[in-house]
């Protein structure tokens, strides 16, 4: 008998943030916490990330990417400065 992989998901209260996580770990938030947590993000000044959150989610679990890793690494260049221009 096969075993089949179920999908745990945590809450949003049991995310751990930190300078050191893995950027292949996934968060195990649910795409609907993933998007309700990203609408309260004060750096997405432009609603950018808001209306996208679904598309973010998806793609980072297609790659494996932990999606807050992602986000933080994004935010943290615009801090700096940086732009990130297509």
């Amino acid at each position: 008998m096969k075993n089949k992989k179920k999908n745990k998901y945590i809450s949003i209260k049991d995310v751990k943030i930190s300078k050191d996580m893995d950027l292949t770990v996934r968060t195990g938030l649910s795409r609907a916490d993933f998007i309700t947590l990203i609408s309260g993000v004060k750096a997405d000044t432009s609603g950018f990330f808001e209306e996208n959150a679904g598309t973010i989610y998806d793609l980072c679990e297609e790659y494996s990417l932990n999606e807050i890793f992602f986000l933080r690494n994004y935010f943290s260049r615009i801090r700096l400065g940086y732009s990130i221009k297509s």
